[in-house]
């Protein structure tokens, strides 16, 4: 009887086993919950990603000997970021980056990459608004990024590392309800900003400036960005901000 048991317990074990292995294609109720899945679309609202555009000219100082000398870079740059408190984002940037320094370097792309924190300070309503001045932001961000570029001769490697950041004060004008405008908001920023070149060929004229821009925000999610800085020379920016 025993026997009779245990062979009828291998055979059932061995037909269930080759219907799994026959049936693993079936189809199986799959849950329409976001709340159900491991990494679900409100897991994604402290994440967000950009690309931008950015010319910088500026003078620099070329192996210690040789002042005033114009440092054109043209990047193309993208980078993501992760808010590790609502007020703070941390963000890894890397791209493509075009120096030409004077008339001794090779203009080719070079790779660029760094991290930074962007600060959101400040938000405060304007009691009394006029036009343009719905709301005051107080927004502050730092940054570190590794560039080089090629010297004349094909073979030397001109390194350096940027340390920058700003402070900017923005006006911001809420444009939700109204017909003749598309964007939810605008918001016009200033303020100071600085950059230092760390290297041992270059060294830059002044590190100190401002900067002042446009941020046009399309919606909650997708943003649009102008900006122009000043320092001994000038540089301008745009980019497209995504927050998901």
């Amino acid at each position: 009887m025993n026997k009779c048991l245990n062979l009828f317990g291998v055979v059932f074990v061995y037909f269930l086993l080759g219907s799994f292995s026959l049936t693993t294609a079936a189809p199986i109720g799959r849950s329409n919950s976001g709340r159900d899945y491991l990494a679900g679309t409100q897991d994604l609202g402290a994440w967000s990603c950009g690309l931008y555009f950015m010319s910088i000219d500026r003078e620099v100082e070329l192996f210690k000997s040789l002042p005033n000398i114009s440092m054109k870079s043209d990047k193309v740059m993208g980078y993501v970021g992760y808010d590790i408190f609502p007020w703070m984002m941390a963000y890894v940037i890397g791209g493509s980056s075009e120096t030409r320094i004077g008339w001794g370097t090779v203009s080719d792309s070079k790779g660029e990459f760094g991290v930074g924190l962007l600060f959101n300070i400040l938000d405060t309503e304007i009691e009394d608004p006029t036009f343009m001045e719905d709301r005051l932001r107080l927004n502050g961000h730092i940054q570190y990024t590794k560039s080089s570029a090629t010297y004349s001769d094909g073979i030397t490697d001109i390194d350096w590392n940027d340390f920058s950041g700003s402070l900017t004060l923005s006006l911001v004008n809420d444009l939700e309800g109204d017909k003749f405008f598309v964007p939810s908001s605008i918001a016009l920023f200033a303020g100071p900003a600085f950059s230092i070149l760390q290297s041992n060929e270059i060294e830059q004229e002044d590190e100190f400036g401002f900067v002042i821009g446009l941020d046009v925000f399309l919606n909650e999610k997708v943003s649009l960005e102008v900006a122009y800085t000043q320092f001994e020379e000038s540089a301008y920016s745009f980019g497209v901000n995504v927050r998901f």
